[in-house]
Parts: structure tokens; C-alpha cells; sequence
């Protein structure tokens, strides 16, 4: 059937088998069209879809502006992180923390990367500005650091665990 056209899946729906199972039967006997061929058997067979191949259109600036304003979305625009942390969902900012944005607006540039910005009494989604502490990472890493040491358990070595 399949040496005569046939598809795998037109052997495969005749044989009352699953696609897999004919091709893995087909495969060792090395007759196994490769997709090109496959695809030019089809085409000349008339089974392949009428706009394969065609081309669109260019998009137009109304369309691409409407397509922008559609995905902007509706919404309040933040959402609430696992981490605890608040993020923008929506617009210009969309992926980042409030905090960081905040933080970026008092000092009137983005963050740097050895910069982060630290809740000072610990709660996350509180994003005032009297909240907030621009610091060195490697400084907040050690401030944690410093806030976790005793809570950390300790083998007989002394070692951290």
C-alpha cells in the first residue's frame, strides 16, 4: 500500500494501526519516503492544504496598531508573585518588579546590575518609598546573610549544613 502512494497515515488508518506502528513496520525495510518526497507526492495528489506555500499579505499600520491594543489587555495590571514580590503585568514595564520601578523613579535611572533594591521591614508587596533601600547585591546578600546566620543549623565541624 505504501510503495503504491499511500501516506503512513493512509496505511496506517487502513490497517486499523497507529501511525508509529506503520512507520516502525515501514522502517526496516528501508522504502521510507523522506519529507520532501512526501510532500511532493501529496501535492500531486491534491492532499495538501489550498494556502500551503502562500504567501500573506503585508500587514497593514492599522492592523499592527490594533493587534498592540488588543494585547495590552484589560486588567489592574500587577500581579502578585510566589516569591511575594509585586510585578507588572501590563504596559512599558510588563515582567518587572514594582519595587525596582519605584526605586528607579526616585533615582532617576534604571538599576545597575550590582544594584537591588531591599524592603526594610521585610514585607515584600510594601512598595513606599520609605520602604525601600537601594543597596550593592553583595551588600543585601550579606545584610540576609547576617539576619539568617542564627536560625542556620551547624554540623560538629562547625560547618553550615
Amino acid at each position: 500500500m505504501y510503495l503504491s502512494g499511500m501516506s503512513i497515515s493512509q496505511v496506517a488508518k487502513e490497517t486499523g494501526v497507529s501511525k508509529s506502528t506503520a512507520r516502525r513496520k515501514l522502517k526496516p525495510l528501508g522504502i521510507l519516503r523522506t519529507f520532501a518526497d512526501g510532500t511532493r507526492l501529496a501535492a500531486s495528489q491534491g492532499r495538501l492544504s489550498a494556502n500551503k506555500g502562500v504567501k500573506r499579505a503585508p500587514m497593514t499600520d492599522e492592523q499592527k496598531r490594533k493587534i498592540s491594543v488588543a494585547k495590552m489587555g484589560v486588567g489592574k495590571g500587577t500581579s502578585k508573585k510566589p516569591g511575594g514580590w509585586i510585578e507588572y503585568t501590563m504596559g512599558p514595564n510588563k515582567g518587572r518588579s514594582v519595587h525596582v520601578i519605584a526605586m528607579e523613579g526616585v533615582i532617576g535611572r534604571r538599576l545597575y546590575a550590582n544594584e537591588s533594591v531591599h524592603h526594610i521591614n521585610k514585607i515584600r508587596d510594601d512598595n513606599r518609598i520609605e520602604n525601600l533601600q537601594l543597596m550593592t547585591r553583595s551588600a543585601h546578600s550579606k545584610l540576609h546573610a547576617l539576619e539568617n546566620s542564627p536560625r542556620r543549623k551547624r554540623c560538629k565541624k562547625g560547618r553550615y549544613i
